[in-house]
């Protein structure tokens, strides 16, 4: 019975990281001095509100005069004539005009 519990219990060596234990050492022994706001005066600038832009004045005094010569201006319209007076002499003409191809021999 004494040997069964012998066997039971088991260990094993433990292994150390001397990196990592090195690496926790020098965290645990950093002092790091708070901040207050007088060490962000002079690397931070204030912030302001961007000034509303303006529109530009050349836009706003001649488009009311183009404006005003657009609604003035007469309508052009294309002058046809009408297709009884043309009669018989009116051809039509193909506007899509496909090669065909040869064939390959």
């Amino acid at each position: 019975m004494f040997r069964t519990s012998l066997r039971q219990f088991s260990s094993c060596r433990v292994s150390r990281n001397i990196i990592s234990d090195l690496y926790l050492k020098e965290l645990k022994s950093v002092k790091v001095t708070p901040f207050s706001m007088k060490d962000a005066e002079g690397n931070v600038k204030p912030w302001s509100p961007p000034a509303k832009p303006q529109a530009p004045q050349s836009e706003l005094t001649s488009g009311n005069d183009l404006l005003k010569s657009y609604k003035e201006e007469p309508v052009e319209t294309l002058h046809t004539q009408p297709a009884e007076t043309e009669g018989a002499t009116q051809i039509e003409e193909d506007w899509l005009v496909l090669s065909e191809e040869e064939p390959a021999h």
